[in-house]
């Protein structure tokens, strides 16, 4: 007989017995139930890390692509898939941006101490002015008579 791990192979009795137990006992339900909910669970955990890994590495990421060394997107608000408004700060200006797919164009200027270095806090009835309305009082001189023109209640 070989010495060493290598020469004593020596199988479960599970493996070497004739079958015939096997054959009386028939499938246990439970197990393939079990089994079953366990790959469920193991799927439903490796979605949800996957949710909450993409979700942090994005909020992350963007927050850095978002600030350049000279240019910083104050705000961006989408008009459609492949248009845009950016409100942006560069060198001490502040912007109005329209932008598509093949095309950047400065839209006007807006007044740099309406957006300060703090965050916009939400527009409410005592609250910071909101984004349709700084583009609205920057624009309105930009048409006529319209819908547009007309007073919100």
């Amino acid at each position: 007989m070989a010495k060493g791990w290598l020469g004593q192979v020596r199988l479960a009795p599970a493996l070497v017995s004739s079958g015939a137990e096997s054959a009386t006992a028939g499938p246990n339900p439970l197990s393939g139930f079990l089994s079953l909910l366990g790959a469920i669970l193991v799927l439903a955990a490796v979605l949800f890390l996957a949710y909450k890994s993409t979700k942090f590495l994005g909020n992350r990421y963007a927050a850095q692509s978002m600030r350049g060394g000279y240019v910083e997107v104050l705000e961006r608000v989408t008009l459609a898939p492949d248009r845009a408004l950016l409100i942006v700060r560069l060198e001490g200006k502040v912007l109005l941006l329209g932008m598509t797919a093949h095309h950047i164009q400065k839209l006007d200027e807006l007044d740099p101490s309406l957006y300060e270095k703090t965050p916009p806090q939400a527009a409410g009835p005592g609250g910071a002015q909101g984004f349709a309305a700084m583009l609205r009082d920057a624009v309105g001189g930009f048409g006529g008579k319209g819908r547009g023109d007309r007073p919100h209640e």
